[in-house]
């Protein structure tokens, strides 16, 4: 199967753009490029060619399976001929990938019989972003390449916000803070990250909304969206969120069902002009460990 990417980080290089965006190590893409299994406007190029922004990136991928279309009675808060906002349950995975298989959330936007664009590649219809497996919240899906293409633009130019909501062990002593700095795969665990001197910028601001008993309820406010960029900031803080079965601590690992992440709110401009705000409401893993543990 061939999967197309289009490059929309001029500067970056190609093996760190891709590793962002596939369930593959960057070692792995690196070898893909060398062998010509990854193409850049239909010719073979280095892993550390860089982009110059609107390339066509295909990837030559087996085929393991067909794409799976399942009715999921998807929780739709809104919907039109541009674009769709879900609220994804945790433990559900957003697309499919190396080692994954089953029903995704691309599964449920398929069987709705939406159009859906296409940018993204053959096996990632509609996604501009993610979320991770147990991370719960707000998603929005481009129904069209044109609407795909001004999303996307919204989160890189940071005009889109992304708030989250993460229940974390410990209670800090201040009111708003903020982690900068790059991420990288981690040498010894490739399935996680880690804050270093390479990779990809990454920044999120945090402001604390509860504190009690031992934990903290706390805003995060994506700057960037790199992956496990909230989950990894947090453990820098010291605040391992609660549940997390990477980053967390062994004391609070095991007192909710998943990691307490929650895509809590999204402010964008539609592509008509319009100012539109989504918030998704608390799950019920939050409100059962706030009275728990909280109160």
């Amino acid at each position: 199967m061939l999967e197309r990417l289009y490059g929309t980080e001029p500067g970056l290089r190609l093996d760190l753009f891709l590793s962002s965006r596939m369930d593959l190590s960057r070692s792995q893409i690196q070898k893909s490029i060398e062998k010509g299994l990854i193409l850049v406007d239909g010719k073979k190029v280095r892993k550390n060619y860089l982009l110059i922004g609107g390339e066509e990136i295909s990837i030559e991928k087996k085929q393991d399976e067909e794409q799976l279309i399942i009715d999921m009675k998807l929780d739709v808060l809104y919907e039109d001929q541009w674009l769709a906002i879900i609220n994804k349950p945790a433990g559900l995975v957003v697309h499919p990938g190396s080692g994954i298989s089953g029903a995704t959330l691309v599964s449920g936007l398929l069987a709705t019989g939406w159009p859906l664009s296409d940018l993204s590649g053959e096996d990632r219809p509609g996604i501009v972003h993610r979320l991770d497996k147990d991370t719960s919240g707000l998603l929005v899906i481009a129904k069209d390449n044109d609407s795909h293409r001004y999303l996307q633009e919204e989160i890189t130019s940071r005009r889109m916000k992304r708030i989250y909501w993460a229940i974390v062990e410990g209670q800090p002593k201040w009111q708003e803070t903020s982690v900068e700095g790059y991420l990288e795969r981690h040498p010894r665990k490739p399935t996680t990250y880690r804050l270093s001197d390479q990779g990809r910028f990454s920044r999120t601001y945090f402001k604390l909304l509860d504190t009690s008993k031992g934990y903290s309820l706390i805003e995060c406010e994506l700057d960037t969206g790199r992956t496990h960029q909230i989950r990894v900031h947090l453990k820098n803080l010291h605040l391992p969120i609660v549940g997390d079965r990477d980053y967390g601590s062994r004391t609070s690992i095991n007192k909710a069902p998943r990691q307490l992440l929650h895509s809590r709110r999204l402010e964008l401009v539609h592509p008509d002009g319009d100012k539109m705000i989504f918030e998704a409401p608390l799950p019920e893993e939050f409100q059962d460990f706030k009275k728990k543990f909280m109160t």
